[in-house]
């Protein structure tokens, strides 16, 4: 069996890759090419986006910890080793809302206030979506600004819970054509008012910029593996820090 087309190589490849290319007559340079993924970005903006009257789940902004421990500021605070410093990224973290200044309500009570609007935020290289009550609906400016988020070919887009319903109900070309995962107790109800999207039982899922998880304890699982697919080339700061915070070994569907 031959590799994927324009897989990128992070890891040793396989035996079976290893065996097509030894015994491969193509004389095309392409047949014989291992695509370099570009080096990841150390600078990240994380946008998360608070909506909906409900208590937010406190849980679901774990992963948030998680990443933002692999920042040279808490690397610092950590005592990590010199050549774990130099691995370090910036990262900010802006909350948005329909309005900016809203103030929400974590379900362990802490509150957050919303910096920014999601009209008017810069450019996202992360889009979080914690969970909403199922029965909320953006309004029609908030669904447009949504869509608009969604739709840069540059931004990944996270949802935690029921957090993909509001991106279902906003861009309905993007989430209803993927394979995503959602709370266990919405999973029936989304198969039925959502048929075009597969929807999969598992703690989390990848299809595309599309990252999404059943929420709670899943979501740092699922942060972890994306740490390490997109800092491919910072595997020895990001395993010490799912070391760290008891993720190592861990991100398993």
């Amino acid at each position: 069996m031959s590799p994927t087309p324009g897989t990128p190589y992070t890891h040793l490849p396989s035996q079976a890759d290893l065996f097509y290319l030894c015994t491969t007559f193509s004389q095309s340079d392409d047949a014989l090419t291992f695509d370099v993924p570009p080096p990841s970005n150390p600078s990240l903006r994380l946008g998360v986006l608070l909506l909906g009257d409900d208590d937010i789940p406190s849980l679901d902004l774990a992963c948030i910890d998680v990443l933002s421990t692999l920042t040279k500021r808490r690397l610092e605070a950590l005592s990590a080793p010199g050549h774990i410093l130099e691995l370090g990224i910036d990262l900010d973290i802006c909350y948005l809302s329909e309005n900016s200044n809203e103030t929400f309500t974590l379900t362990n009570g802490v509150q957050v206030t919303a910096t920014e609007s999601l009209d008017s935020c810069q450019q996202l290289d992360i889009l979080m979506v914690p969970s909403v009550s199922p029965y909320f609906t953006p309004s029609p400016s908030t669904a447009t600004s949504l869509d608009s988020r969604v739709s840069e070919p540059t931004t990944t887009i996270m949802t935690l819970s029921t957090g993909s319903i509001p991106v279902l109900n906003s861009s309905a070309t993007f989430i209803r054509s993927r394979i995503a995962a959602t709370s266990p107790s919405r999973l029936l109800s989304l198969r039925q008012h959502f048929p075009e999207t597969q929807w999969e039982e598992r703690r989390w899922v990848n299809d595309g910029r599309l990252w999404s998880c059943s929420g709670g304890m899943a979501g740092p699982q699922m942060i972890a593996v994306w740490m390490r697919e997109y800092f491919w080339d910072r595997a020895d700061a990001v395993e010490w820090v799912l070391q760290e915070t008891g993720l190592l070994g861990g991100g398993r569907r």
